[in-house]
């Protein structure tokens, strides 16, 4: 607000730039100066200001997110016009652009931008300093103080919705801080928290119940929901370790009773499985060492027996490469069992048997050697002892026999030649000279030669199958030398 000396400060200045001019111009512009301070003094007690009247009695400190600018404009002296444009461009005007102009503060902000925009331009129109513009900028600081006051007030009763726990609240204050000032540090904060907060109110009301109801566990649980959304302060921290260790006694002696129980029945796997448990919470416990002690034996012979029944369902169902692992299994626990050895061995023999009996079937045709199917007669003789096993087993066993018995009988083949090549065939013997005629050959690949004086040797490589039409083979001598 400008005072009697601001006035008398602008008339002197006004006096000294026009000490040229008559007494009567002077005259004039003091009647004209003092008629406007009058004016201004009207004005600013006028019930237009834009903010109320006990505010200007108040004196805001603002905290480090405060929108107010440290230094008041309403110390700077009347005729500093391009410091208080400065400081008003640098520190006001920014602030007054950045309040949402669809609040009551923004729609004033923008008024007081317009008026300060004009009198600018009438400035530079008039080199007269315009009072105005000291007192609109005044004006400005004053409408930030009562909306900085306002955000903090918003704040504040959003923090006391959040410590309450009233979620009705609080997101009713942060719709109403989203519109009033979106772009503050601590709303953007709240705003990107909204959803773990809700599920805090979820969870901290549901500790709350459990409390009352002395569900210990059920408070616990959400409890640490709460920690791990990061809102527990040192009370819930020590009431979470409070209930952590009576939650953990409780479990521990309901677990050593499980495990007393489950002996006294000879239950020893659920017995196992209890004291477990229980060594988990409190394993430096005497009863643990105790109970362990007591059942430690007795389990592995259980142990065992039940793995020796998943072998022998594996055995049901031909998959001895199973059953002979299981076995395994069983002899790393109690290295001494006979069952386990036995089915051991008996897994091993007959995987080992069944693969030779698959690498006959699988290359038939090596069978034309003799030392092969004299190997192959006695593999399926060896075999029988474990075709009641192995369904599988059995099976290749049979397609071996016949194999052997059958399909590797000689077949008769019909060999044309020209009558002049003496005809050999590899690890089987000689033809005579022949025009054709039909000879027994096993299934197998052989290589026939024809061998004539005075031609190069021809060489035939001849496959007779297993099964199916027996091709003629045509063996004649080569190129003459």
């Amino acid at each position: 607000m400008i005072n009697d000396n601001n006035a008398d400060v602008l008339l002197a200045s006004a006096a000294n730039k026009k000490k040229s001019e008559r007494l009567q111009l002077i005259s004039i512009i003091a009647v004209v100066s003092l008629a406007l301070v009058l004016s201004i003094f009207i004005f600013l007690n006028s019930d237009t200001d834009p903010v109320s009247s006990n505010d200007s009695a108040q004196v805001v400190h603002a905290n480090k997110n405060s929108v107010i600018p440290e230094k008041s404009f309403g110390e700077e002296s009347s005729h500093e016009l391009d410091m208080i444009l400065q400081r008003y461009r640098t520190d006001i005007e920014p602030v007054l652009q950045a309040i949402p102009v669809q609040t009551l503060f923004g729609e004033k902000s923008v008024d007081i931008q317009d008026r300060v925009e004009n009198f600018v331009r009438n400035s530079a129109k008039n080199t007269n300093f315009n009072p105005q513009l000291k007192v609109e900028v005044l004006k400005a600081e004053k409408l930030l103080e009562s909306y900085q006051i306002e955000v903090d007030s918003a704040l504040d009763r959003l923090k006391k919705s959040f410590e309450a726990l009233n979620a009705n609240g609080f997101e009713r204050e942060l719709a109403n801080l989203l519109i009033l000032a979106v772009e503050n540090k601590e709303v953007k904060y709240w705003s990107a928290q909204k959803s773990k907060v809700m599920e805090y109110f979820e969870y901290a009301e549901k500790a709350n119940r459990a409390n009352v109801e002395f569900k210990i566990e059920v408070e616990l649980e959400a409890l640490k929901k709460i920690e791990r959304l990061g809102f527990a302060d040192s009370q819930s921290l020590a009431r979470i370790n409070e209930l952590q260790n009576t939650v953990a006694e409780k479990r521990f002696a309901k677990h050593i009773n499980s495990t007393i129980d489950f002996l006294s029945q000879d239950k020893l796997k659920e017995a196992n499985n209890e004291i477990l448990k229980a060594s988990a919470i409190f394993p430096q416990r005497p009863q643990i060492k105790e109970l362990k002690a007591t059942i430690a034996d007795e389990l592995k012979k259980v142990e065992v027996a039940s793995i020796i029944k998943m072998a022998e369902k594996y055995i049901a169902l031909d998959q001895w490469q199973d059953a002979k692992q299981t076995y395994k299994k069983a002899i790393n626990i109690i290295p001494a069992s006979k069952i386990a050895a036995d089915g051991y061995q008996l897994s091993t023999s007959i995987l080992d048997v069944k693969a030779q009996l698959k690498d006959i079937l699988n290359q038939p045709l090596r069978l034309k050697a003799v030392e092969v199917l004299d190997y192959a007669k006695s593999l399926i003789a060896k075999s029988a002892s474990y075709s009641s096993y192995s369904e599988s087993l059995d099976k290749a066993r049979i397609d071996v026999k016949e194999l052997v018995e059958v399909k590797m009988l000689p077949r008769s083949v019909w060999v044309e030649s020209d009558g002049r090549a003496n005809i050999r065939v590899q690890g089987v013997g000689f033809i005579r000279p022949t025009k054709g005629k039909y000879v027994n050959f096993r299934p197998g690949d052989y290589l026939f030669y024809a061998e004539c004086k005075g031609y190069k040797t021809e060489i035939y490589r001849i496959t007779i199958p297993l099964e199916g039409e027996n091709l003629p083979i045509k063996v004649i001598c080569g190129n003459s030398l």
